[in-house]
């Protein structure tokens, strides 16, 4: 009964003016022209949407563009879409020889890869995304790619230059989609900050080790060092020089790339160094070498947020400016110690000592590296792209909770019925729900997601690992009272298995809560013992 009075009082608070074509949710009011289009749009019964991305790549640029966009590109695989990447010959030999999935390399020459006509030639005519992942793609570019693309997502680090696109993706520390004001269409989805980071599953995967190794580290022993899969600026060199100069006794993993243009001079170095030195092209436990380091030396590029899912504390030195914004924003939370574009291998050495003496400093570092990502961007930011569909006006889309987010949990939880069938039914006090909040956050605790429309928080899924079983994971839902009956535990629960593909998923529900047992069983978990279980597809 209490569900039902919930949503018969839902039209008062969420309101459609046909004048502007906008949805009010409480104080915030979103257009509804984008997702209405989606949701009706009649290429949705297509078995295989069509995304084409547009990675950077040069020895100078180096292979992150090229990598997130394959990550993205598995998401987009995992939920049925068709992708193609579309680059040029010496970009295309970047490509993995194991492809991660099923996805078409289209290869071009660099003016094809800036013309319009030869692109839409070339990837059948359109597609429903067209994802830009270049610093020379402008306002103009983006606007002849609407000829054949439906809708456009630009991913960027800058906030410098005007984008015409439907979706903006930023995932720097420390960035908030206010740096765009000005520069996108009204409209456009901003996607910023590091929850929407684009990490590959291979460190996802690893997190969970990390999280039981990091504290249990007494003393450092082993360092990784990373500078991309090209180093052009050759900073690999300079650290092995400065390691070798200070005579400690380390165990090192190098890592470089096939394009490395320095890779003989590295591995004569590597060789001089002895059997504590370990020369690694392009490995594919490179994750697990993350793990095992104690800390690294790497450049703030999109490796850097990989080393933060590890919670790998790093000595971080820039090797283009692009990547100043992302060091500042590491440095600022403590994840990394920065270093000068023109640090001498004094310097590098001198890093190395001081954290070599300071373990509780690694541990701090180790700490505010967790907690600047998780992993689960390349998800997060395909069901902002493509979100759950509900009963209601809006689709469902999902973003990391944070302590802001205490308020509107507190007023969720202490909502009439709220607790009804929880296994502690008391409301708790303020204080309590604070502390609570607080630990529901922290990084070993699992995934704590606040679940939204447009903008609008709805409702907050919880992912609680099981302290005895890797990968399992506890789950929990909680509707905005005044958002009942719109179907969104349904979404919920789909978006909460977007987001954790790998997961099994456990949720005890009391016999009684009839609503409950009927969303979960609908979402697909089957009965077994006292709970309902839901295991990932094969």
């Amino acid at each position: 009964m209490a569900r039902r009075t919930d949503s018969r009082a839902c039209p008062q608070r969420m309101r459609f003016d046909g004048r502007s074509r906008t949805f009010t949710l409480g104080s915030i009011t979103t257009t509804s022209a984008r997702w209405i289009t989606w949701l009706r749009s009649p290429r949705m019964s297509e078995p295989r949407p069509h995304a084409v991305f547009l990675p950077a790549w040069s020895p100078e640029i180096g292979g992150g563009h090229l990598m997130r966009c394959l990550t993205l590109g598995h998401a987009m695989d995992r939920q049925g879409w068709r992708v193609s990447i579309a680059l040029n010959e010496t970009a295309a030999a970047q490509l993995p020889n194991a492809k991660p999935f099923n996805y078409n390399a289209i290869v071009l020459s660099d003016d094809q890869l800036r013309s319009n006509a030869d692109l839409k030639k070339a990837t059948g005519e359109g597609c429903r995304l067209a994802v830009v992942d270049d610093y020379e793609s402008d306002e103009a570019f983006e606007a002849d790619l609407a000829a054949w693309a439906e809708n456009i997502l630009v991913i960027d680090d800058l906030a410098d230059k005007a984008h015409r696109c439907r979706y903006l993706l930023d995932t720097s520390p420390a960035r908030k989609d206010t740096d765009y004001r000005g520069l996108i269409p009204s409209d456009c989805l901003v996607m910023a900050g590091p929850a929407f980071a684009l990490i590959r599953d291979e460190f996802n995967h690893q997190r969970s080790a990390a999280l039981r190794r990091r504290p249990a580290v007494r003393s450092i022993a082993r360092v990784l060092i990373s500078f991309g899969l090209t180093d052009a600026a050759n900073m690999t060199a300079k650290v092995l020089k400065a390691i070798q100069n200070t005579g400690r006794d380390l165990e090192i993993d190098v890592v470089l790339g096939n394009a490395a243009p320095h890779w003989a001079e590295i591995s004569g170095i590597v060789d001089a160094m002895g059997e504590s030195v370990t020369l690694h092209r392009n490995p594919k436990n490179f994750p697990e070498l993350a793990v095992e380091a104690d800390i690294a030396f790497g450049a703030p590029g999109v490796s850097s947020l990989e080393r933060c899912c590890l919670g790998l504390p790093t000595i971080t030195v820039p090797v283009a400016d692009n990547q100043k914004t992302n060091a500042r924003g590491l440095a600022e939370v403590g994840a990394i110690q920065l270093l000068d574009q023109t640090a001498s291998e004094s310097d590098l050495g001198n890093a190395l000592r001081n954290m070599i003496g300071d373990v509780e400093r690694v541990r701090m570092m180790s700490d505010a590296a967790f907690s600047i990502c998780d992993g689960r961007g390349a998800a997060r930011t395909f069901l902002a792209v493509s979100p759950e569909p509900t009963k209601g006006p809006l689709p469902l889309s999902s973003r990391p909770a944070t302590t802001a987010d205490t308020d509107t949990v507190y007023r969720w939880q202490s909502a009439p019925g709220s607790r009804t069938y929880s296994r502690n039914p008391k409301v708790p006090g303020y204080e309590e729900h604070r502390a609570w909040m607080a630990s529901r956050l922290m990084p070993q605790a699992g995934l704590f997601e606040i679940m939204t429309m447009g903008k609008a928080p709805v409702g907050m899924v919880r992912l609680d690992l099981e302290s005895d079983a890797v990968g399992t994971y506890e789950v929990s839902i909680l509707i905005a009272p005044e958002m009942r009956g719109q179907g969104i535990g349904r979404a919920a629960l789909a978006a909460a298995r977007r987001l954790v593909p790998e997961g099994t998923f456990l949720a005890t529900i009391h016999p009684d809560n009839a609503p409950s047992r009927k969303i979960f069983s609908a979402a697909g978990y089957i009965p077994e013992n006292s709970r309902f279980i839901s295991r990932p597809t094969p």
